[in-house]
């Protein structure tokens, strides 16, 4: 079985950087944090949590000047 607690710190994760960016729609964010995985978007859903963890602070971290509100 897989540790549940990973769904608190992935989601919590993804709260924080979209109140980063409140601009951008559900999808946007979606879509823009999971283009930073080298997968394929047909892969997107094997992607494990760990993953989606780093393309989301690569996000951020890449974004913070772009999309960030002051």
């Amino acid at each position: 079985m897989r540790d549940p607690n990973r769904i608190d710190t992935v989601v919590n994760a993804l709260a924080d950087c979209w109140r980063d960016f409140p601009d951008l729609r559900f999808g946007q964010i979606i879509e823009n944090i999971a283009s930073y995985n080298k997968k394929t978007e047909s892969e997107v859903w094997n992607m494990e949590e760990n993953e989606w963890l780093k393309c989301i602070q690569k996000f951020r971290d890449d974004n913070k000047d772009k999309y960030r509100q002051p």
